[in-house]
């Protein structure tokens, strides 16, 4: 998973795995939550969200 685009960033802080225990905090996870929870939804299935994954998803598409 290392490899794949904003893994690393998102997942590895300081590069490395979390350890047991240890706290993780993803001010962008947060914020995804919070478009979730107002538009009850709507932001991740045709919202903003919606549009950032596809975009993301044609963007690093490497099928059949």
């Amino acid at each position: 998973m290392r490899d794949q685009p904003g893994f690393a960033e998102c997942f590895l802080p300081e590069g490395r795995a979390l350890r047991a225990g240890e706290i993780f905090r993803s001010a962008g996870h947060a914020h995804s939550l919070e478009l979730i929870a107002e538009s009850e939804g709507e932001a991740f299935y045709r919202g903003v969200l919606a549009e950032k994954i596809a975009a993301f998803a044609a963007a690093h598409w490497q099928g059949p």
